[in-house]
């Protein structure tokens, strides 16, 4: 881990210095005049945004997370600036803090003078890159605004936990597993936890390790999009912009989970599926086989591989060897799917991970997906404007008599056909998670509708026209509705909004605490249960056996529980008392209250956490050293 941070923490001097030198210097170079501008423009609308949001003047996202590297390394007396610490550094001072503000406050507004000055007087000379570079003026500045409020929001689900302990298991050579010599696929998220195991093998950070590469997918994803677009217009994507600032694609650009590589992923395979092939020779391959890693992100890639398979595939072609042509053409997907599951069912004896049945997966439940999917696009009223207009659209056509877009067909029936499939499963219980991935081509999809009702290009094909659409756009995601603004819980129909709960302070607590208790723990032997909220404080632990006993997902016997009446999605299946007891679960990390249904059971207190905590197996030569290292107490039960 001290190797990964120390490398971070010279990237982020190394990122931050150019950054300075570009913003001071940019202008003088003609080439990076328009985006030397655009970067003092961003640099001083972040200032600007502290100023109101956060109550102080200067703030830089990345001054803020090279300091959270630096914590991690130990330093505590950081300096209020990154430019403090470069002078400080440079010339052996202290500089005064009042000083430094005054220096980077002249040199910056000097530098935004003369770049507005130069950027004025190329263009009155006919000099104008402005229109070759109105599109990288137009994006870069809420481009690097999303990616910067991404880094911002970054956080890490309880459940990603989940995928870091088999991960970090893998890495220690127990095998892709959660509890050593148990093979359950406790995660649905095959691909991504592979790809953290070396990151667990160089003891790694694997918090940072997935938030940097769900950043990375986001700002690929951007970039996917523009290389990828209709080429129809010189000033497209124009809904790229507000994509960019698009709240919950921002939330799960980290997460720890693998939200944003599935959404690359998809983004990537339908966008190809139509472009001309003389531009992108082998472009079905490549659509193919970013369907195969959508696949091995997550099971239920599945449904994007039969809507492309079917487009492709229709109408059939005359002749069996075109045919044969067009089913080669998906080989990369079929021959993943083929891997992944002889891999399944060699590795853990089943066809579908254990979160099939811990989730329910197999039994409908329209009722709370429908609910799901109408508060987001009750919240993002936009993404429900792009898919009406994109249907409305694609109908004018037909009505008329003209061709309709296998392009716009194509990505309507996957929002819809997916959307149908989010209603079926019952949702998820993280509010817009499951409708993120079809976010992208819903943007594309409402820009291509605006496209055919401004049929005679007098808006969308203007530079000015295209900057209002562009504005307009990114205001209507910003002015989104927020159904949980206000509660004190993130909670509204069995939906969390649960970024705003594990939050990285609690998740900096909960390690501190597991840091604390975790070597008497592994002396001990002790067997844990815990609910998904407590995944963090069990990875942090590190004990020899856990048992996730809210909804099995790690447990193929509490996940294949029935479930009598449906509650909140994948936390319906509790572990019954019998079963912990057999199990020789010890303690249950979950508080004890007076209702709950393990009865009356003798509790502990935990040092540095919060409730009392049942005993479900007492034996005293696993409690006794808990007991004796005085940060475990025995207590009479709930309050």
């Amino acid at each position: 881990m001290h190797g990964m941070l120390s490398a971070l923490n010279i990237f982020f001097w190394v990122l931050h210095s150019a950054v300075i030198v570009l913003n001071l210097f940019g202008w003088a170079f003609r080439r990076l005049r328009v985006f030397n501008l655009a970067l003092l423009s961003g640099t001083l609308a972040f200032w600007m945004y502290s100023g109101i949001a956060l109550g102080f003047f200067g703030y830089c996202p990345l001054t803020d997370w090279h300091w959270d590297v630096l914590r991690r390394l130990g330093h505590t007396d950081l300096p209020n600036s990154f430019i403090k610490a470069l002078l400080d550094g440079a010339t052996g001072l202290d500089w005064d803090p009042f000083t430094v503000d005054v220096i980077t406050g002249v040199s910056f507004s000097l530098a935004f003078l003369l770049s507005i000055f130069v950027n004025v007087r190329d263009w009155r000379r006919g000099v104008r890159p402005w229109k070759q570079d109105l599109r990288a003026f137009l994006y870069l500045l809420p481009l690097m605004a999303g990616l910067i409020r991404a880094i911002q929001l970054r956080w890490v689900c309880d459940d990603a936990f989940i995928s870091f302990r088999y991960a970090a298991h893998a890495a220690r050579g127990l095998g892709l597993v959660f509890n050593a010599g148990e093979r359950v696929e406790g995660m649905t998220n095959l691909f991504w936890t592979v790809l953290l195991i070396p990151f667990a093998a160089f003891d790694m950070d694997l918090v940072l390790a997935s938030q940097a590469m769900g950043i990375i997918c986001f700002a690929v994803l951007l970039g996917v999009i523009y290389v990828l677009r209709d080429k129809t217009s010189t000033m497209a994507p124009l809904f790229l912009p507000a994509l960019a600032l698009h709240y919950h694609m921002l939330v799960f650009a980290t997460s720890g989970l693998e939200t944003m590589a599935f959404t690359l992923a998809v983004t990537t395979a339908l966008l190809l599926e139509t472009k001309p092939t003389k531009r992108f020779p082998g472009r079905l391959y490549v659509s193919a086989f970013a369907l195969g890693i959508a696949c091995g992100l997550r099971p239920d890639g599945f449904v994007f591989f039969v809507i492309v398979a079917i487009f492709r595939l229709l109408p059939l072609p005359g002749s069996p060897r075109a045919l044969l042509l067009r089913l080669a053409s998906l080989s990369p997907a079929i021959l993943m799917g083929l891997a992944i599951l002889i891999f399944r069912i060699t590795y853990y004896g089943a066809l579908v991970p254990n979160t099939f049945y811990s989730r329910s997966a197999s039994e409908a439940y329209p009722s709370q997906g429908l609910v799901y999917v109408l508060w987001y696009f009750a919240s993002y009223w936009f993404c429900a404007l792009c898919l009406l207009g994109s249907a409305l659209a694609l109908f004018n056509n037909w009505r008329r008599a003209q061709p309709i877009p296998r392009r716009a067909a194509l990505l309507l029936v996957a929002c819809l056909v997916w959307s149908t499939y989010v209603i079926w499963v019952g949702g998820d219980f993280m509010f817009g998670r499951f409708l993120v991935p079809i976010t992208p081509i819903l943007f594309v999809s409402g820009e291509w509708a605006l496209r055919q009702f401004d049929s005679g290009r007098r808006l969308t094909a203007r530079p000015a026209g295209a900057v209002i659409v562009a504005a307009l756009s990114m205001v209507a995601v910003l002015a989104r509705y927020d159904p949980y603004r206000g509660r004190d819980l993130p909670l509204l129909d069995n939906i969390a909004e649960e970024n705003r709960i594990y939050t990285p302070e609690r998740v900096a607590r909960l390690e501190r605490v597991a840091r604390d208790l975790g070597p008497v723990v592994r002396q001990s032997g002790v067997r844990l249960g815990f609910v998904g909220a407590q995944a963090a404080l069990i990875y942090y632990l590190r004990p020899d056996f856990a048992l996730e006993a809210e909804s099995g997902l790690t447990d193929r016997t509490v996940a294949r529980q029935e479930v009598s009446e449906r509650g909140r999605v994948a936390h319906e299946k509790q572990a019954p008392l019998e079963y912990l007891q057999e199990r020789r679960v010890h303690i249950l990390l979950r508080p004890q209250t007076p209702d709950s249904p393990l009865g009356d059971l003798p509790c502990v207190t935990i040092q540095g956490l919060i409730g009392t905590f049942p005993v479900i197996t007492n034996e005293a030569d696993v409690l006794g050293p808990l007991l004796d290292s005085g940060k475990f107490r025995r207590c009479a039960g709930p309050p």
